[in-house]
C-alpha cells in the first residue's frame, strides 16, 4: 500500500469533545500531525462535515482546533480502528506548541 500521508504522525491518546452544529460526542485521539488528527469513536462524522474539536494536554492546558472530516471509518467489528481523520483549517500556536512537545518526548 502507498502511503499518502504528507507529515509524519506522532502517537498520543487524549480524550477529546467534537461538535458539528448541535451535535456533539466524545472521543479519543489516535494521533496527530501538523495538519490533522485522527480521532477513535464509534460514531464518526461523513466526510467533507466542518467540526469544532476540543482536547486537554497533559499539561492541562486546552486547545481548540477546526477541521474537515476527511475520512471516516466505520466497521462493524468491535476492536477495529474505528474513527475519523480530521484536516485542520486553522493551526493555533498553543496546537504547534503540543507537536513540538510530542516530538521532543518519546515517553508515549
Amino acid at each position: 500500500m502507498v502511503e499518502k500521508r504528507r507529515a509524519s504522525r506522532r502517537l498520543k491518546r487524549l480524550p477529546v469533545r467534537c461538535s458539528c452544529g448541535t451535535c456533539e460526542f466524545a472521543g479519543v485521539t489516535s494521533n496527530f500531525s501538523q495538519d490533522g488528527l485522527f480521532i477513535r469513536t464509534k460514531k464518526p462524522f461523513k466526510p467533507g462535515v466542518p467540526v469544532k474539536l476540543l482536547f486537554e494536554t497533559d499539561k492541562k492546558s486546552t486547545i481548540a482546533l477546526s477541521g474537515v472530516i476527511a475520512r471516516a471509518i466505520r466497521k462493524e467489528i468491535m476492536f477495529s480502528k474505528n474513527g475519523m481523520g480530521v484536516k485542520l483549517t486553522s493551526i493555533p500556536q498553543s496546537y504547534s506548541s503540543f507537536l513540538e512537545e510530542l516530538s521532543s518526548n518519546r515517553s508515549f
